[in-house]
């Protein structure tokens, strides 16, 4: 199934006007939401999608989202990573970072840097973050282990090995 593997590539819950941005469509899985619907209930009614009905949310199991995606070889994942890029490329960026009043306006430019991290982008990742992550984790959410989580995916061999950055002072900004 397409959409659980798109699911399991999230970092946050994925709202359903995403999932359809990205799932319904000429060529992709679903060609209306009727049938996105079927999907969707189809894998919750199977336990492996969960769905917050208030928010309108959709995530999995963290056993589920590890199973599914080790079961994707590296093509398929650059390909989802690739697809969730090009969509949270095009959502508007919150430009003040106190208009920021929770985590969940933070969730495009989250995934962004997730699907960065995933593509191999790591200077780009950390300057994402350093632009449109730092202050309002930092300042207006107070928010240190979500910020220290996104961070040391800039570590991917390891934390005590530098972050896989290019540019020494993004190096210590990481570090830091």
């Amino acid at each position: 199934h397409q959409a659980l593997q798109l699911i399991a590539a999230f970092r946050m819950p994925a709202r359903y006007d995403t999932l359809t941005a990205l799932l319904i469509g000429e060529g992709k899985p679903c060609a209306d939401e009727r049938e996105l619907d079927g999907v969707l209930t189809e894998l919750e009614d199977r336990g492996l999608v969960g769905w917050d009905k208030r928010a309108n949310r959709y995530d999995l199991h963290p056993l589920v989202r590890g199973v599914v995606w080790s079961g994707l070889g590296d093509d398929a994942r650059r390909g989802v990573y690739t697809s969730l890029h090009a969509h949270f490329e095009a959502v508007p960026k919150i430009d003040d970072y106190l208009k920021v009043n929770s985590l969940e306006d933070l969730t495009p430019a989250i995934e962004l840097y997730n699907t960065l991290i995933g593509l191999g982008r790591y200077d780009d990742a950390c300057d994402l973050f350093y632009e449109r992550l730092d202050k309002a984790t930092h300042f207006r959410l107070s928010v240190s282990r979500q910020r220290v989580e996104l961070l040391e995916l800039l570590f991917p061999d390891g934390l005590e090995k530098l972050p896989r950055l290019n540019r020494q002072d993004a190096q210590a900004y990481t570090l830091n």
